[in-house]
């Protein structure tokens, strides 16, 4: 039974600083964000030296202020790479991101599973058993510097990636049987156009294979252009899929994907699946995102079963749990500093909401983000 909170990939949002970024992921109603290592370097200056304990601590505080939490920090070093010293290199990248995510409140590490050349460019020697042999021993190194530290790493296969199939991505998980270990899971990042039409046949394959891994879960949509200048994947076949926002095609249908973190589904009982809606960049329409959202809030959360909503402490995330249908709310606050104001700002936009406060249980927990049961 895993719980559901909406997300924005931080650099799907226009660009901005970092700062300004999250406070717009959530003033749009967004509880969490996905931050890539690359994007807070370029914002802040820095590379990896510069992920101290006084850049972790204010960045919490921006996210306090804003109501949201970071639910992945993403680092796409390859991992398959065959020149050792940037094997090394990448290592130590890892380590410090994994150090970083757990100064920032404990977040899982993301990262993609790379191709198994010094350019990680996408080539036909993806697919070969080679290219999974070094990647899993990569992997096994960082899992187990996550495990030392306390930490978690996930991964996310993809079409162009040495991991493009839920078979390999199965044979990874066999291979690394890490605790530290899970998938982040993007449907549309395993299609390519000579296999849109088995989409639903490869999630559920996804699903039944790797689903209790599932940490994370991305959701857009895509078309097939038969235009080889148009951004998107080609397989060869001279068309190339295109990826658009959630919900702009209607070539996806995500009833299964949602319904593996509803009642029943796939996920352990630990697990949070953080949906992140992803917009086609060359958009500037910011209010999509929060269309989107809402549209996702009722067709899929309220008619799905799922038995845990997660929602920012902002005026939208309250709106919506107002609209759900409800005889208990339970919210629970992280322990830490920012515990006492973030259950003021709860408490203050019940009071401004059809919701009674007569109705809400007041839990508190260790780590993460808040969340709230029916």
């Amino acid at each position: 039974m895993g719980a559901i909170t909406p997300g924005v990939r931080l650099h799907d949002l226009p660009q901005g600083t970092v700062e300004e970024r999250i406070r717009m992921a959530g003033e749009l109603g967004f509880s969490c964000i996905q931050l890539p290592s690359k994007v807070l370097y370029k914002s802040m200056g820095i590379n990896r030296l510069g992920l101290t304990r006084e850049l972790a601590d204010h960045l919490r505080a921006v996210l306090d202020e804003a109501g949201v939490s970071v639910a992945v920090f993403g680092c796409y070093k390859n991992l398959a790479t065959p020149d050792r010293q940037q094997l090394m290199d990448n290592y130590a990248e890892y380590e410090a991101c994994l150090n970083f995510a757990k100064m920032l409140g404990g977040c899982p590490v993301g990262t993609e599973t790379g191709r198994p050349n010094v350019q990680n460019a996408v080539a036909d020697d993806r697919m070969t058993d080679e290219a999974l042999d070094a990647f899993v021993e990569g992997l096994k190194y960082v899992c187990g510097r996550a495990e030392a530290m306390g930490g978690q790493i996930l991964i996310e296969p993809g079409w162009n990636e040495t991991v493009n199939t839920p078979q390999r991505c199965r044979e990874v998980l066999e291979r690394v049987p890490s605790s530290a270990l899970g998938v982040i899971y993007d449907p549309v990042s395993l299609l390519h156009p000579s296999v849109v039409d088995e989409a639903q046949e490869i999630t559920s394959r996804m699903l039944y294979l790797c689903g209790s891994k599932v940490r994370v879960l991305h959701a857009k949509d895509y078309e097939v252009v038969n235009n080889e200048d148009e951004a998107g994947w080609c397989d060869g076949t001279g068309s190339r899929l295109v990826c658009h926002g959630v919900g702009e095609t209607g070539r996806y249908d995500f009833e299964p994907v949602v319904a593996c973190a509803g009642d029943g589904g796939r996920l352990p009982d630990d697990a949070r699946a953080y949906v992140c809606l992803l917009r086609r960049r060359a958009s500037g329409d910011v209010a999509w995102l929060a269309a989107a959202m809402d549209g996702w809030a009722s067709r899929y959360w309220a008619a799905s079963g799922t038995a845990r909503y997660c929602v920012g402490a902002n005026q939208r995330g309250i709106a919506w749990l107002s609209t759900l249908s409800r005889k208990q709310i339970v919210v629970w606050v992280v322990k830490g500093r920012s515990a006492r104001s973030r259950a003021v700002r709860f408490r203050r936009l019940f009071r401004r909401s059809s919701i009674c406060l007569s109705s809400v249980v007041w839990r508190k927990q260790a780590s993460c983000c808040s969340r709230t049961t029916p």
